[in-house]
């Protein structure tokens, strides 16, 4: 979010206009701030936290795509390659929350789970993806509603990329300045 203060600020201001500043977000605020849904997808689905998923292994031969596999084989989804398939995204290292915005209603239009799984899929998803979401949630709107966030001055933008270390994604270390918001009377 440092490096879009234009979309920092949107989602800013969509807080703002919903919930203003007196009570604190609550997950039943997530229908009604179709932007922060979005711009928080669109992170999970440029910046994969486990881009390899969980590996797994086959109880039985089976097949997946028409490719056969068979039984005690390790199978690992390639999320970062789903998340980037330029067949399912449009310009797909660009960020882009609008992808995740129905043009017509300008609500939040969640995207099919065989291009964007972020917890992975299935039996073997990660059981712990509605706590996640709600929490994630509850944080980015949180922090969207009281601080402004830029790069430190002595450093400039973060690096978009990142390395992975064995199985989870990993930013490069940058440093960020968080600024009160000014709560504005009415």
């Amino acid at each position: 979010m440092l490096n879009y203060p234009e979309i920092q600020g949107r989602v800013a201001k969509e807080i703002v206009d919903v919930i203003g500043y007196e009570r604190t977000p609550r997950l039943s605020d997530r229908g009604s701030l179709p932007y922060c849904e979005a711009v928080i997808n669109e992170v999970m689905r440029i910046q994969t936290v486990a881009p390899l998923a969980i590996p797994h292994q086959a109880c039985v031969d089976s097949s997946i795509g028409g490719y056969r596999i068979p039984k005690d084989t390790l199978v690992m989804v390639n999320l970062w390659a789903l998340h980037n398939d330029v067949k399912e995204w449009d310009n797909p290292r660009e960020f882009n929350p609008g992808r995740f915005i129905d043009t017509e209603s300008g609500q939040f239009e969640p995207r099919p789970s065989q291009s964007y799984m972020p917890f992975s899929a299935g039996r073997r998803m990660c059981i712990g993806e509605s706590l996640a979401k709600a929490q994630i949630f509850l944080l980015f709107v949180s922090l969207f509603q009281n601080f402004e966030f830029t790069a430190a001055p002595e450093q400039g933008a973060p690096r978009l990329d990142g390395f992975c270390s064995i199985f989870v994604n990993h930013p490069f270390p940058y440093k960020a300045c968080a600024k009160k918001r000014l709560i504005r009377s009415v």
